[in-house]
């Protein structure tokens, strides 16, 4: 008798594991597409720290000479913006003008913007890189000026570039 209810145990066990659902037939996760989206606002911002003493020397001008005075070297700093933005800056000055004078010698500024250098997308191991601009901060002082008495002079003014 004990032989029989073995088997009968195992004949049992045998069907109820054929009518158990097969747990490989069962789905443990159901997908979803995610969509994912950004609303990016574009602007530029100066490549490094922002430049806190540009400088257009004009060297020495001697008075009446029959040719403009350019800046010794003319200065330069990058921008950076937002990859495609490709944006020329507007240039505001104190005063509402380029021109200025220094030592009774009249003088104008200019601020032109080069070739922006693209930058590089970003991917899922890097997060990219933006546009780079540079910029010249140059001037001209004219020709024929007397000038005032004055051996060296300087004057300060306020450059604001907004993109």
């Amino acid at each position: 008798m004990n032989s029989l209810t073995f088997v009968r145990a195992i004949a049992l066990a045998t069907l109820a594991a054929a009518l158990a659902p097969s747990a490989s037939a069962q789905a443990l996760l159901s997908s979803s597409s995610v969509t994912v989206s950004v609303t990016l606002t574009a602007k530029c911002r100066w490549n490094t720290a922002a430049p806190t003493s540009l400088a257009v020397d004009f060297g020495t001008y001697t008075a009446f000479q029959t040719t403009a005075q350019t800046p010794t070297t003319p200065q330069t700093f990058v921008v950076e913006c937002t990859r495609g933005f490709g944006g020329s800056p507007t240039v505001a000055w104190d005063g509402a003008t380029n021109l200025g004078t220094v030592a009774g010698l009249q003088y104008s500024l200019s601020v032109t913007g080069g070739t922006p250098l693209a930058g590089s997308a970003a991917t899922t191991t890097g997060i990219g890189s933006g546009d780079q601009i540079t910029y010249t901060l140059s001037g001209s002082m004219p020709a024929g000026q007397a000038g005032a008495t004055a051996a060296v002079a300087s004057a300060s003014r306020q450059l604001t570039l907004t993109f």
